[in-house]
């Protein structure tokens, strides 16, 4: 989460970032409110052993609600383990169990398998962020496996003097690669843009929380109109 101080030009991830977070345009959405809670947690396994310096462990953990946050949507638990390459660029896998409530439809449990990619980008004064991830989502209520990929860029600005005080923006783009006989329809299906402001809560930086606005926009199938969802979105981030 620390600013990088190598000098280079920012030239297109910053550009491309900054197109990406318009939201998409929908002839007919349904639009709804919600609330995300999220704990997202990395560090590194040397205190388990010297020698595991480079390995890192990961958890993800989020309670999302819809209809003005009044209904439970969605619980999501994402374990993974990684291995940093150098201070900049890791390599991850690991399991994800995803709940769902969705709107007009049944109850589903979804198990994903995960692989990603992270790497810092050298941006002077800012800190740049890239993940690949790649899932296998074997459904419950869907025989066939579902396989999708995410591409997520992510810029943190300081704005106080010691940098405890940030600003946040971040998009992800949402490729399914195959159709599946009820859930997955191959295609770019959803986007997530988000924009806020952070704070670090220690002097070195392990923790922050996050707050602002999360849009959501879900392709759906036909004839069924587009969601819009306009989240508060409240990160706890932890980085060991």
């Amino acid at each position: 989460m620390d600013p990088t101080r190598r000098r280079t030009t920012p030239s297109w991830p910053v550009a491309a970032l900054a197109l990406a977070l318009a939201a998409p345009a929908a002839a007919q959405t349904d639009d709804d409110g919600g609330l995300w809670a999220v704990f997202l947690g990395q560090g590194s396994l040397r205190a388990v052993d010297p020698a595991l310096e480079h390995w890192r462990w990961w958890l993800d953990v989020q309670v999302r609600q819809r209809d003005e946050g009044e209904h439970l949507e969605q619980f999501l638990f994402r374990p993974g383990l990684g291995y940093m390459l150098d201070d900049r660029f890791g390599v991850w896998a690991g399991y994800g169990l995803i709940a769902t409530d969705p709107v007009g439809g049944d109850e589903w449990v979804e198990h994903r398998a995960w692989q990603q990619t992270t790497w810092r980008l050298p941006v002077e004064g800012v800190s740049l962020a890239w993940r690949n991830r790649l899932e296998q989502r074997f459904f419950e209520i869907d025989a066939d496996t579902g396989w999708r990929l995410r591409e997520l860029l992510r810029l943190t600005v300081p704005l106080s003097a010691d940098g405890a005080l940030y600003a946040a923006a971040w998009n992800e783009v949402f490729f399914d690669l195959n159709d599946t006989n009820r859930v997955q329809r191959a295609g770019c299906r959803q986007n997530r843009a988000f924009v806020g402001l952070g704070y670090h809560l220690d002097a070195a930086r392990h923790s922050a929380v996050e707050v602002g606005y999360l849009n959501q926009w879900i392709d759906q199938a036909e004839p069924r109109p587009d969601r819009m969802n306009h989240i508060l979105s409240v990160s706890f981030l932890l980085n060991l």
